[in-house]
């Protein structure tokens, strides 16, 4: 798992609208519901943005999020 958080994100920053991890979050989730395509990924991730936001949080607060730059862990 560890690999994944080591994906850069060829992104240009003043573009970026969410952290590519939270983006991985997304397609993790909407895959494990079945979704098969990019537009139902989407779908599901306007379906369910404030419950993924509020995941995100929670995972980034207690420590779980892993960043390329450094890694956090719960103290």
């Amino acid at each position: 798992m560890e690999d994944l958080f080591m994906v850069s994100g060829p992104r240009i920053e003043s573009k970026e609208v969410y952290p590519l991890d939270f983006l991985f979050l997304i397609v993790f989730l909407s895959t494990l519901s079945g979704d098969t395509s990019w537009y139902e990924i989407e779908d599901y991730a306007e379906e369910y943005e404030e419950v993924l936001k509020s995941r995100y949080e929670t995972l980034t607060i207690v420590g779980v999020r892993c960043l390329p730059a450094r890694c956090r862990r719960p103290a």
